[in-house]
């Protein structure tokens, strides 16, 4: 997972929001109780322009809750 979210991280940082997310799913099937993994999801779909989805992140995932999207299906 590590791993995972430094690619990531440097994925967003590269302006790469898709294969950002695309790492941290990966990230997130394996443990979603990661709040790295959720900080970093919330950066990369700013990045891709989905701010409502951003915003949700921090009230959802990093809280704890279930968090409902289709990617996470």
């Amino acid at each position: 997972m590590d791993l995972l979210n430094l690619r990531a991280a440097c994925r967003i940082e590269r302006g790469e929001p898709e294969l950002a997310l695309a790492d941290l799913l990966r990230s997130l099937r394996l443990d979603q109780a990661r709040k790295e993994t959720w900080m970093l999801m919330a950066h990369a779909f700013r990045l891709h322009g989905d701010t409502a989805m951003a915003c949700r992140i921090p009230r959802s995932g990093l809280a704890g809750t279930k968090f409902e999207h289709p990617l996470l299906e």
